[in-house]
């Protein structure tokens, strides 16, 4: 009986994070909607979205090095 209280607890809980998260990504102009409602997705199409996810990740870090190392350079003149 605990077990299917349990279980019921943790759905209620993930269903709860979800519909925050989805709010959150919906209520931003830029979000990619896509992301929204991955539940439709298979594995193979989650897996590129996270993939597209981390080369910008990288992109952007590269990019905000760069911008570091001007700022620095700048501040030493």
């Amino acid at each position: 009986m605990s077990l299917f209280v349990i279980q019921k607890s943790f759905n209620k809980n993930s269903a709860q994070e979800h519909l925050k998260r989805n709010e959150l990504i919906s209520s931003h102009k830029p979000a990619n909607n896509p992301v929204i409602d991955t539940s439709q997705k298979t594995e193979k199409e989650i897996q590129e979205m996270s993939k597209e996810y981390i080369e910008t990740d990288d992109s952007l870090e590269k990019e905000l090095d760069n911008d570091l190392k001007k700022i620095t350079i700048e501040n030493k003149i």
